[in-house]
């Protein structure tokens, strides 16, 4: 059968599945780096599995299943041991993927679809599904760009660790404003594009005084999740009649029910109420504040759009509020791939960079103990349940955290963070590749910090290694003061102490190594860097 004539037959109203469909967006260049080698050759089962023992072999698939039946296989996964090639062949052929793709075999090559299936949707990469029609995998010029993202250097969940460049935040942004929930690749009614819909509704919101001016709130997110269509004029008259009647904290059940009346009456059984108020709007945010155009505002409770790009919002207000219907999934796949050269060239004329002023409201709003608290569930690996806080990527979160720790207690200190903000202050970007975490120049010395949540010997290469070529590039207006790089990680490696000695030794560039709860510690007690 043709791709170009494939057709699936439509499901009802459905909302926006972020959580399933667009699950971890920035894993998508790991998958482009290894799928890029198979570039040209014809997708079948077999190849979609050896791509699959690619991804085990790389850590960018980790099964759970198999940590309990193959020997050493979670330890080494763990750890900075690579896993072999006869390792990650006996997770795909011994270990069963109770999985079905629609076009695939059952097991690991469903499993194939699945992972890459984000890809795909976002014009990266073209395939087939091998029961229809026999197809050269197809890296586009986006997927290729996405790829240079990134390097597979056998750290498990790398995207969990690895800060975002420009580069990819751009491409991001591109994949979100072309992204329509009716797209061929998915069976659903819905004729909707999510990021000019959420954009139009809030301005049309903004402008009404009548109702506030504070964006859209977390519970009419929900609302949205499950709007059919891209009438934002309609939605925003059922946000205004619904504050008109109920204010900006309507009950649960008022929100379900309007819900409901969005799916022909009823939700399918396996749509829960805290997924519908809670877990979509929270995901679908997510995503969006990817694109840098949402602020948050009212204590994480508003969504709005961030005045630093307000042009970027209009473009996509003006360029991508038509929803088209797409007769294949290859029609569509070419108008994602197209590549729109504003996004993905956009450069705001505003500063971004997160001001002193943004910082000392932050370290107020948040005070010294919930600074230390997320620090150190940072530390442990564990979820943020703060409204702001939980929204913010952990490597970037990180950054902002320590900034405000030193801003709390050393607030005569004028520190100079290289995150990006939103118009509030919160930061969605972290430090761009050669400038420091986070500058400091006092009286007698330059302080430079460079913060990681990175805790095995890569360490080295992608932190510490980095520093001196960093210092040599800082423009100093007094050469003569001393310099020295506080280098902050959950733990500190056993390489990373002998490679800053070294340092010492033979280049006489001075960094001073503390865990996090050790920086936490010295800066509580002495309320000094030095």
């Amino acid at each position: 059968m043709s791709n170009k004539t494939l057709k699936k037959n439509k499901e009802q109203y459905s909302p926006i599945l972020f959580t399933t469909t667009l699950r971890s967006p920035e894993r998508c260049k790991y998958l482009l780096k290894i799928i890029e080698k198979y570039n040209g050759q014809i997708l079948d089962d077999n190849l979609a599995i050896e791509i699959m023992k690619d991804c085990v072999k790389e850590k960018i698939y980790f099964s759970e299943k198999a940590s309990k039946s193959i020997k050493n296989y979670k330890e080494i996964y763990n750890s900075n041991i690579e896993i072999s090639d006869q390792m990650a062949k006996d997770v795909v052929t011994k270990v069963s993927q109770i999985h079905k793709q629609r076009g695939f075999d059952k097991g690991w090559s469903s499993r194939f679809k699945t992972f890459f299936e984000i890809a795909r949707v976002f014009g990266f990469v073209w395939f087939s599904e091998p029961e229809f029609e026999k197809e050269e995998i197809r890296v586009t010029n986006l997927g290729n760009k996405l790829a240079e993202c990134c390097e597979l250097d056998n750290l498990p969940e790398p995207w969990k660790l690895e800060p975002i460049s420009e580069r990819e935040q751009s491409i991001f942004l591109h994949a979100l404003t072309k992204y329509q929930v009716n797209n061929p690749f998915k069976r659903v009614l819905n004729e909707v594009n999510p990021l000019s819909l959420l954009l139009k509704t809030i301005k049309l919101l903004n402008e009404d005084k009548e109702i506030s001016s504070a964006g859209i709130s977390r519970k009419e997110l929900a609302i949205l999740v499950f709007w059919k269509d891209n009438n934002s004029e309609d939605l925003y008259k059922t946000i205004k009649k619904l504050r008109k009647s109920h204010g900006f904290n309507p009950s649960d059940e008022v929100i379900l029910k309007i819900c409901d009346s969005l799916t022909d009456g009823k939700r399918q059984k396996s749509r829960q109420d805290h997924s519908i108020l809670t877990e979509y709007p929270d995901d679908f945010n997510r995503k969006m504040v990817i694109t840098g155009l949402i602020s948050r505002r009212g204590e994480g409770r508003f969504f709005d759009i961030n005045k630093k790009r307000a042009d970027l919002a209009e473009y996509i207000i003006t360029n991508y509020s038509d929803v088209k219907n797409y007769d294949s999934e290859k029609e569509y796949f070419d108008y994602v791939s197209k590549e729109d050269t504003f996004l993905l060239d956009y450069k705001t004329q505003l500063p971004e960079t997160i001001s002193s002023n943004e910082l000392d409201n932050w370290s107020s709003k948040l005070g010294l103990e919930v600074i230390k608290e997320e620090l150190i569930l940072l530390k442990n690996k564990k979820s943020s349940k703060h409204d702001i806080i939980k929204n913010i990527v952990s490597y970037i979160r990180l950054e902002w955290l320590i900034a405000l720790l030193i801003k709390n207690r050393c607030s005569e200190i004028e520190i100079k963070p290289n995150l990006k903000s939103d118009d509030e202050g919160i930061p969605y970007h972290q430090a761009p590749p050669k400038k420091f975490d986070i500058e400091i120049e006092n009286k007698e010395d330059y302080i430079f910090i460079e913060a990681t949540l990175i805790n095995n010997a890569e360490q080295v290469p992608r932190e510490i290694n980095k520093i001196p070529r960093k210092i040599n590039d800082y423009i100093f207006i007094n050469s003569s003061k001393d310099k020295k790089t506080l280098f902050i990680a959950p733990s500190i490696h056993e390489d990373s102490k002998n490679m800053t000695e070294w340092l010492f030794e033979q280049k006489d560039i001075k960094i001073i190594n503390y865990n996090i709860e050790e920086f936490i510690k010295k800066i509580e007690t002495s309320g000094t860097l030095n």
